[in-house]
């Protein structure tokens, strides 16, 4: 994939708040793909993809309508992206691990093994962990479908953001209390 790396804020509601009225979103993007979606202030942002890209992304007044409306109904409406997105820049491993995650459907919950083995690297749940605690792209890839193999949920940083995972999941159909049921009695998740 050719070309320079663009990025500007989502105007998701307010044009300042996301949906949740946690901050502004920013998303960089080269063409029609997605490569970064953050909540982060701008400098950080710019720091992590400048990091990430080797150089600056060219600020832009917005997304291009295809990438917004992407974006917007994954964040406003939990729903699932299939949408192009441009990971050249992570390792081919956290690729691997980013597409198994993304083909979880919604309503389902998997391990951190089981999606390590899904990605050809079954003894590396720990750095499946890793991965998704870093994950580039929260809002299209839904890493929280993802648990520990006893079933409990590993914490989401910031105010309300575990809440906000259990409350995503329940809209998608998967049964909560089964898993704490799970997780109590050191039951595995698939």
């Amino acid at each position: 994939m050719n070309g320079m790396h663009r990025y500007a804020p989502l105007d998701a509601r307010d044009g300042r708040d996301g949906p949740d009225g946690q901050g502004a979103w920013l998303v960089a993007y080269r063409g029609e793909a997605v490569a970064l979606v953050d909540r982060a202030p701008e400098s950080a942002f710019l720091s992590r993809a400048a990091a990430a890209f080797g150089e600056l992304p060219r600020r832009a007044p917005a997304p291009p309508p295809a990438i917004a409306r992407r974006l917007v109904r994954a964040l406003a409406e939990g729903a699932d992206d299939d949408g192009p997105i441009d990971l050249e820049w992570l390792t081919p491993f956290q690729r691997r691990v980013l597409a198994v995650v993304r083909a979880i459907p919604p309503g389902a919950v998997r391990s951190y093994g089981w999606v390590a083995q899904a990605a050809g690297y079954p003894r590396a749940a720990r750095a499946v962990g890793g991965t998704l605690a870093g994950n580039p792209l929260g809002p299209l890839v839904p890493c929280h479908r993802v648990r520990r193999a006893d079933g409990s949920a590993a914490p989401w940083p910031g105010p309300g953001a575990t809440a906000a995972r259990d409350l995503r999941l329940a809209r998608e159909g998967a049964d909560l209390e089964l898993l704490a049921w799970l997780g109590r009695r050191g039951r595995p998740t698939p």
